[in-house]
């Protein structure tokens, strides 16, 4: 919650503030809520400066889900404070990851595939904070052991939540597509705790 109370001033600060409304705050509480039942979770009994953090990460992604809601735009600095979030739980853990074998060579290999399609590919096409979204989350999926299998969940977990979303709310056409565009960061975040989960449970 810190990390977006601190975004959502500095974006006020260097940009127009955010047109957030009474319904937003309560929103933006139930998502806090909600990450943080998920984080605590899955982190058990670890050490507290992983958890302190998965809660920075937690709070990247929904400031990310915030500015896209309301601008329809994710603002750069929020995937940097994801990034260092990651890259410091991936620098903790990798002695253990590496003597578990659950990170190695080819694991690495297929990130630096997969982020580099994301970047190179699939960001000119659908939009690049999607591509930066999936990108910063395979890094963090990749500190709890998960490779390309893990990474792929991922982005059709996001694809089919946002289907099945929008068919209820008819808002797909007949071709199967948008009939008015949505953010789609809810829908990769909302993944991510849902893969991390299955990751968890012994599924990925």
């Amino acid at each position: 919650m810190t990390v977006v109370i601190l975004g959502i001033f500095l974006i006020g600060r260097l940009d127009e503030p955010l047109p957030l409304k009474a319904a937003s705050g309560r929103w933006i509480l139930a998502g806090a809520a909600a990450e943080l039942a998920c984080i605590m979770a899955f982190t058990g009994n670890g050490p507290g400066y992983e958890v302190f953090l998965w809660e920075i990460i937690g709070g990247s992604l929904l400031l990310a889900c915030v500015t896209d809601s309301l601008l329809c735009q994710v603002y750069n600095f929020t995937w940097w404070i994801f990034l260092a979030a990651a890259l410091a739980l991936f620098c903790c853990r990798r002695s253990a990851l590496m003597e578990s074998q659950s990170v190695n060579a080819d694991v690495l290999g297929w990130l630096f595939v997969f982020v580099g399609l994301q970047l190179l590919l699939r960001g000119h096409i659908f939009g690049i904070a999607d591509s930066y979204a999936f990108c910063v989350c395979s890094l963090a999926e990749t500190v709890l052991g998960m490779s390309v299998r893990g990474f792929l969940t991922h982005m059709l977990l996001a694809y089919l939540l946002l289907f099945a979303v929008q068919l209820f709310c008819r808002n797909i056409n007949q071709k199967g597509n948008l009939r008015r565009p949505v953010p789609f960061l809810p829908y990769i975040t909302a993944a991510f705790w849902m893969t991390l989960a299955l990751c968890r449970g012994g599924r990925l």
